[in-house]
């Protein structure tokens, strides 16, 4: 399984394409099977605010996602469960990339009277 960037929608600018992560099959089961912690992430320790980001909580799973499947691959076995392993690699990289679509200017439409 290959997974990369490739949501249709045009890059930020600034921000790399997400290289491509192949997982094995044990990988890609550890994956599915805990899919749950990235939206225990998303709960506890991000907050979703389009309006000023302009990332909605879709675009933020997909990260979420991608990270996981990072977990998996990077994955040794050796130092804690997996579950607990993969919650702190979601929860560091969607915290990284909030930080770096926040430093990003954004523009933001003036209220017409």
């Amino acid at each position: 399984m290959a997974l990369g960037n490739h949501s249709g929608r045009p890059h930020r600018k600034g921000f790399e394409m997400h290289k491509d992560i192949v997982l094995n099959e044990a990988q890609r089961a550890l994956v599915e099977h805990h899919l749950s912690v990235v939206d225990f992430v998303l709960m506890d320790h991000i907050t979703v605010n389009g309006q000023i980001t302009g990332l909605g909580r879709d675009e933020l799973y997909q990260e979420g996602c991608v990270w996981l499947c990072r977990a998996a691959a990077t994955y040794d076995g050796c130092s804690a469960s997996f579950g607990t392993y993969a919650r702190k690699v979601v929860r560091n990289g969607l915290l990284s990339y909030c930080r770096k679509i926040s430093r990003q200017p954004v523009a933001l439409p003036l209220a017409s009277d």
